[in-house]
């Protein structure tokens, strides 16, 4: 599978938002490009960033997997916390 078919997945799911968040989470201080005119091409260019800055030596979907369901994980938790209150 091509890296584009394989990162494209990453955003088709049906929350894609959350694999963002969690990307800008894990990037934290070593920033993100956010290109509003290419916003898939700099979510990308910071999945790269991230596996770069990591060491990471997994499968594009084996992250877009741990994105997902980290991103997913921290709603849940702050879902929960709101509750509480």
């Amino acid at each position: 599978m091509g890296f584009t078919r394989q990162m494209g997945a990453l955003l088709r799911r049906r929350h894609a938002s959350s694999a963002r968040e969690m990307v800008a989470y894990h990037l934290g201080k070593h920033g993100q490009d956010s290109d509003t005119d290419f916003p898939y091409r700099a979510f990308l260019e910071n999945i790269e960033r991230l596996k770069k800055l990591a060491h990471l030596s997994c499968s594009n979907e084996e992250l877009d997997r741990y994105l997902w369901l980290a991103g997913l994980y921290c709603k849940w938790q702050k879902d929960s916390a709101k509750k509480k209150k």
